[in-house]
């Protein structure tokens, strides 16, 4: 009878697929606004028992940013004291009050102080999970465990928009809750912690976690290119200075920031914040609620046929192909509105702005949302990685929120199409800079990575990898 074994190696995808269930968790939080805000705009089941303001509308979608600094910077440096597993737990927390909160409250500052704690986590998992599979994964499948990550955000952004709008307000946060609650217990029963923070604390301990997640006897020979990295970053602090002083945690700061504002300015948040309110303008297609459905569903598609490319082309090249695919979307979504706005008849193009958005998402799934989480954690030094990947999506989220309410006051002023092309435009910027600045990591260590960022200009020389 022939025997079925799993691979070797099996433990790795089962450590970082768990951890990596805590993006799933952001996608709830993200999306939690887009049933939500339709329900606070009515009185059927809504807990504050009035409607709320358009500026109230805003800052339940961007106050959360406050607690994602908050959640950055202290992963950045607990995960540096205690470890990735012990902080990545303790980082459930206040996403689980805040679900518990949001399910029970009756004022209007308590969802916002709820929407904070949120944040916390949000901030949080974005830090630590792109370290850790960097840390975990080898280079032979660091490329589709990142993209899987892209793949769980967007699981958690479709469950919202499934399950938000078929159930109670009450019902919906403690279904939310209930999902934290069981990501904590999985992540503190599978995950082991990272290699490369027990190598500076425990080599034996290092040893036999290497061993557990390769999946082999023999890891000396990866054990000494640990060791290796880590004695190339000897004597990091990873403040803020040093960064600004050494070449490499430059560049890769540069890299790190621009890749994480550039995915916020795509338009996702806004999308994602605002979709079902957008897509009521649409007349006479789909309603809004099954536009958003549609929307969620093609991004969980989208994601799983990201690995097949994350690991087959380079990250440079998808990341241009995808900043230009979402160029393009973002500026045909525009144009109904326009047409719209200026009194044209768009009864035959009703199809338009979820044809266009579907592709949206696809080109999205397969560069800036899978690449830019896998760059951020390949190109950071060990000493640099938790406070660089903090102040990367710190500066990011405030990309977000001047984004968020600016496309309120922009919309009001100029409409939602023009407000669109407006985000088109930044697109073929961010091609650019993917073009210019990215240094293509498929394939290599992250040794190696960094032996690239030390050398003069060697990223710009690079060719664009197919």
């Amino acid at each position: 009878m022939p025997e079925t074994v799993l691979p070797k190696n099996y433990f790795v995808f089962v450590a970082v697929l768990t951890a990596q269930f805590g993006i799933f968790l952001s996608g709830i939080y993200y999306s939690w606004s887009s049933p939500v805000l339709v329900k606070l705009a009515n009185l059927d089941d809504n807990p504050l028992e009035r409607t709320i303001t358009a500026t109230e509308q805003v800052w339940v979608i961007t106050i959360g940013v406050f607690g994602m600094w908050i959640g950055s910077h202290c992963s950045a440096k607990l995960s540096r004291v205690i470890g990735k597993r012990p902080t990545l737990i303790l980082m459930t927390l206040p996403l689980l009050v805040s679900f518990i909160m949001l399910a029970f409250l009756r004022q209007m500052w308590l969802m916002y102080v709820a929407r904070i704690l949120g944040g916390i986590t949000n901030g949080g998992m974005f830090t630590l999970l792109p370290i850790y599979f960097g840390e975990v994964a080898d280079p032979r499948n660091r490329g589709i465990l990142g993209a899987a990550f892209n793949l769980f955000l967007n699981v958690g952004l479709l469950f919202s928009l499934c399950l938000g709008p078929y159930t109670t307000y009450r019902m919906f946060n403690l279904v939310l809750a209930a999902c934290v609650l069981i990501y904590a217990i999985l992540i503190t029963i599978i995950i082991p912690e990272s290699p490369y923070f027990l190598m500076e604390k425990d080599q034996d301990k290092a040893e036999e976690t290497l061993k557990r997640i390769r999946g082999v006897d023999d890891v000396k020979q990866e054990l000494k290119q640990i060791q290796q990295y880590l004695e190339l970053e000897a004597g990091e602090k990873g403040s803020l200075l040093e960064m600004i002083a050494s070449k490499s945690a430059r560049t890769s700061l540069i890299i790190g920031i621009g890749l994480a504002s550039f995915q916020q300015c795509s338009g996702i948040s806004i999308i994602m914040g605002f979709g079902q309110m957008i897509f009521e303008e649409v007349e006479g297609f789909l309603p809004s609620d099954l536009s958003l459905i549609i929307l969620g569903f093609s991004q969980v598609v989208f994601g799983l046929v990201a690995p097949i490319f994350t690991d087959r082309f380079g990250r440079r090249f998808l990341l241009i192909i995808s900043y230009a695919g979402i160029a393009m979307s973002l500026t045909t979504f525009g144009i109904y509105f326009i047409l719209k706005k200026h009194g044209i008849s768009v009864d035959g193009i009703s199809w338009l702005p979820l044809v266009s958005m579907t592709f949206f998402m696809f080109a999205f799934g397969i560069g800036a949302g899978a690449v830019t989480f896998i760059v951020i954690g390949e190109i950071f030094s060990s000493k640099m990685k938790g406070p660089a990947t903090s102040i990367a999506n710190i500066l990011a989220s405030i990309t977000g929120l001047l984004l968020t309410n600016l496309y309120k006051i922009l919309k009001e002023a100029i409409g939602t199409g023009y407000t669109f092309w407006i985000l088109g435009f930044i697109g073929v910027i961010a091609a650019l800079f993917s073009a210019h600045f990215v240094v293509e990591t498929r394939g290599k260590t992250l040794k190696e990575i960094q032996e690239i960022l030390n050398k003069d200009d060697s990223h710009k020389s690079q060719t664009i990898e197919l």
